[in-house]
C-alpha cells in the first residue's frame, strides 16, 4: 500500500463511480450538454456512443443523477438484450409495478397510463438503455421506437437516450425507423495527452496530495501506453505508484511507469 509515501487520503485511482472524483474533459462536457438538450427540449430521443473504459458508465451515472434531482422519472436498463415483452416488462417493473402475467397489449396500455399520469404530475420520462450493441432481436429496437410513438396532445412524453460502444453507430442506421429519431448524437472521446496529466493530477488532489507525483516523462508514456482510455489510465497509474513506492520514490519518472507498463501488459 503506499498511501503513507505518497501522503495520500485514499487510493487515487480506485475503479468506481465515485462523483468526487469526476474529470471533465471538454468531450465529457459536450456529450453530458448534448444528453440534458436532449432532455430539456423534448428531442425524443438521443444516442451517445463511446470506446470501452473512456467513461461512459459514469456520465450516465451523473446524468441520471442530475436528472431525479430535478424531478425527472428516469428508467435505467443496463441489459439491453431482451425480447420485446421483457423490455415492456423490464421498464414497467422501474416505473413501480410488479411483473405480472399481462400480455403485450396490457403492457402497452398500462405504460400509455403510467406516462400521462407523469405528464399531468408535470413529470417527465426518461429511458436510459445502456450496452445497446449486445441487442440480438431487432424486434426489441421496434419496441423501443414504439416508446417514442405514446403522445399526449400532440407531443411526445418521453425520452429515451440510446447508449452503446462505438463500433455501435455503424450499425445504427440498419435498425429501421428508431435511427431516424435518433436526432441529437455523440461520441465520448478518450483523453488527449494534456487532459491525461491533467485527470492523474485531479485524482491525486481528490485523493489529498496537492503535490506533484508523475513527471512530464511519465505521463508521457502513461498516454501513449493507454491511448487516453481513463480505465486503463487508472490501472497504470496505480501499479506505477505501487512500483515507485517499494523502491522509496515519491516523485515517478516514465522509467517507473515503463516498468509498470510491461508488468501490466504481460497480464493476460
Amino acid at each position: 500500500m503506499y498511501l503513507k509515501i505518497f501522503n495520500l487520503q485514499e487510493l487515487p485511482f480506485q475503479q468506481r463511480y465515485d462523483n468526487k472524483f469526476v474529470f471533465y474533459s471538454h468531450s465529457h462536457e459536450e456529450c453530458l450538454t448534448r444528453l440534458l438538450y436532449t432532455v430539456n427540449e423534448n428531442k425524443e430521443a438521443s444516442l451517445l456512443t463511446s470506446m470501452n473504459g473512456a467513461g461512459k458508465s459514469l456520465l450516465l451515472s451523473i446524468f441520471t443523477e442530475t436528472l431525479r434531482k430535478n424531478g425527472y422519472q428516469v428508467i435505467n436498463i443496463i441489459n439491453a438484450n431482451l425480447p420485446p415483452e421483457q423490455f415492456l416488462e423490464e421498464v414497467l417493473w422501474q416505473m413501480g409495478h410488479k411483473r405480472e402475467n399481462r400480455n403485450k397489449v396490457e403492457m402497452l396500455h398500462l405504460l400509455q397510463d403510467l406516462i400521462q399520469q407523469n405528464v399531468e404530475q408535470d413529470k417527465e420520462t426518461v429511458v436510459i438503455v445502456d450496452e445497446v450493441q449486445y441487442v440480438t432481436d431487432p424486434t426489441t429496437f421496434m419496441e423501443m421506437h414504439q416508446l417514442l410513438n405514446i403522445r399526449f396532445n400532440g407531443k411526445t412524453c418521453l425520452t429515451l437516450i440510446l447508449c452503446g460502444n462505438q463500433d455501435f453507430e455503424k450499425k445504427i442506421d440498419n435498425i429501421g425507423p428508431l435511427a431516424d429519431r435518433l436526432v441529437i448524437r455523440s461520441k465520448l472521446d478518450t483523453l488527449n495527452l494534456k487532459d491525461t496529466g491533467n485527470y492523474i493530477h485531479h485524482r491525486l488532489k481528490v485523493a489529498g496530495c496537492d503535490k506533484k507525483v508523475f513527471d512530464a516523462g511519465a505521463i508521457d508514456v502513461l498516454y501513449k501506453t493507454t491511448h487516453g482510455i481513463p480505465r486503463a489510465i487508472n490501472h497504470l497509474a496505480d501499479l506505477s505508484m505501487l512500483i515507485a513506492a517499494s523502491e522509496g520514490k515519491t516523485l515517478i519518472g516514465s522509467s517507473v511507469v515503463q516498468a509498470a507498463a510491461d508488468e501490466w501488459q504481460r497480464v493476460p
